[in-house]
């Protein structure tokens, strides 16, 4: 600990940034979790109704933290779809207009010159 990380409290104890645990079952996760709660409130002694000076994170948010910027970057990449395809069709759209008015000017000379079908 003193090599990777020689940081220290004010009163000379060792600054631990993370611990990892793990239950027993995914189904203790919840009492697993309430009993480290405890134990660290108790180690830190910080009274009833005061916030923890700790976090706990479990799988469960991180997965669900994971699902939901799948989901976000899902509908971004959608709308980012959607207009590239809109701004394709204009382009599309405008070349094929163009294409046809020239024709028509180009038909409407040669009718007037005398050309027939």
């Amino acid at each position: 600990m003193n090599r990777l990380d020689p940081q220290r409290t004010s009163e000379g104890n060792h600054i631990i940034s993370s611990i990892y645990l793990q239950s027993v079952s995914e189904s203790q996760n919840d009492l697993a979790i309430a009993q480290v709660t405890e134990v660290l409130r108790d180690e830190h002694r910080i009274p009833l109704g005061d916030e923890d000076d700790f976090n706990i994170t479990s799988m469960q948010n991180i997965e669900e933290t994971l699902t939901e910027t799948s989901d976000t970057l899902t509908i971004l990449l959608t709308i980012t779809a959607a207009i590239a395809l809109l701004v394709a069709g204009l382009g599309i759209m405008n070349i094929m207009l163009v294409s046809v008015t020239e024709r028509t000017r180009e038909i409407g000379i040669r009718k007037a010159v005398g050309a027939k079908q």
